[in-house]
């Protein structure tokens, strides 16, 4: 973890408040990123939440509700500080366009691989 407090990229940025799991501690915040190419993320801040990371990000996609674990950025959530999700969100940019009928987490991935 970083001490340098770089800022969290706003590229993207469509949402802040706090994390809708209802956490009652006051650090606990959410923020949600979309893309072009109709990826996103979402951000969340919280000792209790990121096992005491800065931050954990998860990968998103405006056709599957909740988090996709297919891509090549990460099959996980990813923990860090601001410059680990600063790159990962400048990767969830770059990704190509999702196909719509694509897999949409890894069971169906391993499906595809070992059938």
């Amino acid at each position: 973890m970083s001490d340098d407090h770089e800022p969290l990229s706003t590229i993207g940025l469509v949402k802040t408040g706090a994390h809708p799991g209802g956490c009652v501690f006051a650090d606990c915040t959410q923020r949600i990123y979309s893309f072009p190419n109709g990826y996103g993320a979402s951000i969340v801040t919280g000792h209790v939440l990121t096992n005491g990371a800065d931050f954990e990000l998860a990968v998103m996609h405006n056709d599957v509700k909740g988090c996709v674990y297919d891509t090549p950025v990460t099959r996980d959530v990813e923990r860090g500080d601001a410059a680990d999700m600063n790159s990962l969100l400048a990767a969830i940019y770059a990704l190509p366009v999702r196909q719509v009928n694509g897999p949409a987490s890894i069971d169906a991935l391993d499906r595809l691989r070992f059938n």
